[in-house]
């Protein structure tokens, strides 16, 4: 087998050692073993030449059995590469409870468990290393079946041990027919002489049984010379890799063939940086990278693709595990395109993917947004996959421009934000008009024109492509801007109308928002804007879903200290009954940051614990309250709850109790009982 003309093949140098190797190592264990029980130095060496032998599959002459020794070609389709494979169903069968015979069943059983687990356990590892299992694997067969009438199978435990992931599959049940014929291929695949089956329609695993990889398909290879309607490069592509990767690699050469084309196709995916195909048009789609970031990354995939082929690399490995799914030709381009910016080749794969992955545009839309890829590679991305044909003449005078296209890409992700928010996501493909017909006839109905829609829109995309800032920030800026461009209150509702609301009806569109409205009540600019900036940054307290309305209080009572001020930016965050009951507190002498503190101290006196409180609950914690020594949230001024403010908060607390039942003061409760029910006047 490895003597050619007298000499040995180069080819078979490595298998020798490695046989060498394997059987010296075994048949000293044996020996030593052997020594242990007690046999003779003769004795352990003859059974160890014997137990090794039969372990390994002796080719000496008289050894294998005649059927091997045929030269007929047809004979050698069926036994070619079958003689370790029926040997070790020997081994199993014949030669282990041989053995075992004299020590009884529980002992050919422990010996059969042992071969199974550790079958299983070899199986693991080199799947983790190589991505298949090449071992007869009865334990995996059996867990393969499980999964499939059941739907839960073992979780492949080196994987995940190495990983961290340790989810255990699930998949939909199959139906007894399919389990059994599926359990029924592992097995053949594990029987010698069916690897000619795949001759005759099987469609078996031929990575044990590799006899049909030389037989090329002639399907392909009558298409290939034939059918006009596939692309030229396809058909020369299609011909020539059927031949090279079957007859020309197993048949042309005397050895070496499957090995030499591993080789071969490791080189052509190091170069390219990935496995490819050809499209019916002749477009390439990428099947799967191989990744050369790093001068390691290639020497690692030359060694190990050399050795297992190029789908024993992680991203081939990847590729199979989730049913051989090729990138699409715009999603190829798109992937060489960010590489050939400057992205990492594995990072590029990545990011692809979780586009890919992308359920809804917004979510597409977060991929670009947050790939850790510098800008050129977004446009690349956003331009090849996102872009519509006049967003992609844009990009293109702006990069001959020189402008920066990762900011470009930001600006135009805002704006698919903001068009999502108004209902129109999804259009990025269509032709649309810079301004609808609604937005123009706000603009005009206030005696604008065009031209300030597009000042306004082009400040607007200024604004939003600073990520920095939150929406509401983004707005406030927008509404200062307005206001430093002179429009008059009437034009600045218009475009804000316009460009931020998308010219909605009087009766559509949203109130003013709050930068607005404090500064038409009178609130510095500056102090406006850090309120609303403060706000829009608050993030809900522990347990809680949503940020509070006394969280937002707390806000404007540390930006402004004059109470008349406060009642009027406390209209921004109070309902219209929070904020009357805040009025009344303050023309009764309660300030604004008084009342809010008390209101807020009063779920801590819910005295039975019912989750409201009654009149006395609050007469009780009016009166701890207001012993003084009260210090208002967030700072240092204490104050004391005279009788006529406790009258006031006791009546406030609930519009329907009577004044009368008011147990600070009748007066100040008649009055706050008579403004806050005034149809009972």
């Amino acid at each position: 087998y490895y003597i050619t003309s007298g000499s040995i093949a180069p080819t078979f140098l490595c298998g020798i050692a490695i046989d060498n190797i394997t059987s010296e190592s075994l048949i000293r264990a044996r020996y030593a073993q052997n020594i242990r029980k007690g046999l003779s130095e003769q004795n352990a060496m003859d059974e160890a030449d014997a137990w090794v032998a039969g372990v390994m599959a002796d080719r000496s002459k008289g050894s294998m059995p005649t059927l091997f020794m045929r030269k007929n070609p047809l004979t050698k389709l069926v036994t070619q590469f079958q003689l370790e494979v029926n040997n070790q169903l020997s081994y199993l069968f014949k030669d282990i409870p041989r053995e075992t015979k004299k020590a009884g069943i529980k002992v050919l059983a422990w010996a059969l468990v042992k071969f199974a687990v550790g079958a299983w356990l070899y199986d693991e590892i080199y799947e983790y290393l190589i991505g298949r299992r090449p071992a007869l694997d009865p334990l995996g067969i059996l867990n393969d079946t499980v999964g499939d009438l059941t739907g839960w199978e073992i979780p492949e435990l080196v994987i995940g041990a190495v990983t961290g992931d340790m989810t255990e599959p699930r998949d939909e049940k199959m139906s007894l027919y399919n389990a059994m014929a599926n359990m029924g291929a592992e097995l053949l695949e594990q029987i010698p002489f069916t690897g000619a089956l795949n001759l005759f329609g099987a469609d078996l695993d031929t990575g044990r049984l590799p006899v049909s990889n030389a037989i090329p398909n002639l399907e392909n290879i009558v298409k290939a010379l034939s059918d006009d309607d596939l692309a030229g490069n396809k058909r020369a592509d299609l011909f020539l890799r059927e031949l090279a990767d079957t007859a020309g690699a197993y048949l042309l050469l005397p050895y070496g063939g499957g090995q030499l084309k591993k080789i071969l196709q490791t080189a052509e995916a190091i170069v390219r940086g990935g496995r490819y195909s050809i499209t019916n048009e002749g477009e390439k789609k990428l099947q799967y990278p191989v990744y050369n970031d790093e001068a390691m990354d290639i020497a690692e995939n030359a060694v190990f693709g050399s050795l297992f082929g190029t789908t024993a690399l992680p991203a081939g490995r990847e590729w199979i595990e989730n049913g051989f799914g090729s990138l699409s030709v715009d999603q190829t381009i798109a992937y060489e395109a960010m590489k050939e910016a400057g992205a990492e080749d594995e990072t590029a794969f990545r990011v692809i993917q979780d586009y890919r992955a992308a359920e809804s545009n917004e979510e597409k839309r977060e991929v670009i947004r947050s790939a850790d890829i510098n800008g050129e590679a977004k446009a690349a991305l956003y331009y090849q996959l996102m872009a519509s044909d006049t967003e992609r003449q844009q990009m293109d005078l702006l990069d001959e421009a020189g402008q920066d296209m990762g900011q470009i890409v930001d600006t135009l992700l805002d704006i698919k934000d903001m068009d999502a928010e108004a209902g129109e996501d999804g259009e990025s493909d269509e032709e649309k008009p810079l301004f609808t017909e609604e937005q123009m006839e706000a603009v005009y109905k206030a005696g604008l024109k065009e031209n300030d829609a597009a000042l306004a829109a082009v400040e607007r995309k200024n604004i939003w492509a600073d990520r920095g800032l939150t929406t509401d920030e983004k707005k406030a800026e927008f509404s200062k801007w307005l206001k430093v461009q002179g429009y008059s209150d009437e034009e600045q509702h218009a475009l804000y109308n316009a460009v931020i609301e998308g010219g909605k009806s009087e009766s559509e569109a949203g109130q003013e928002n709050r930068y607005t409205k404090l500064v038409n009540s009178g609130i510095d600019d500056d102090i406006a804007y850090a309120i609303v900036s403060d706000i829009s940054r608050l993030e809900p307290l522990e347990g809680e879903e949503s940020v509070s309305r006394e969280q937002k209080r707390r806000v404007v009572f540390d930006r402004l200290a004059d109470p008349e001020q406060q009642i009027k930016a406390l209209e921004t965050v109070n309902l219209e009954s929070q904020q009357k009951k805040f009025v009344l507190a303050y023309e009764n002498g309660v300030t604004p940051e008084v009342y809010a503190a008390v209101i807020a101290e009063m779920p801590n006196y819910d005295e039975d614990g019912n989750g409201s409180l009654n009149q006395e609950e609050v007469k009780n914690a009016l009166n701890k309250m207001g012993r003084g020594a009260f210090t208002l949230p967030g700072g240092t001024n204490d104050f004391t709850l005279s009788r006529e403010d406790k009258a006031v908060i006791w009546q406030l607390y609930n519009k329907s109790w009577k004044y009368t039942s008011n147990p600070f003061g009748t007066g100040a409760g008649k009055r706050i009982y008579d403004a806050l029910n005034p149809e009972r006047e």
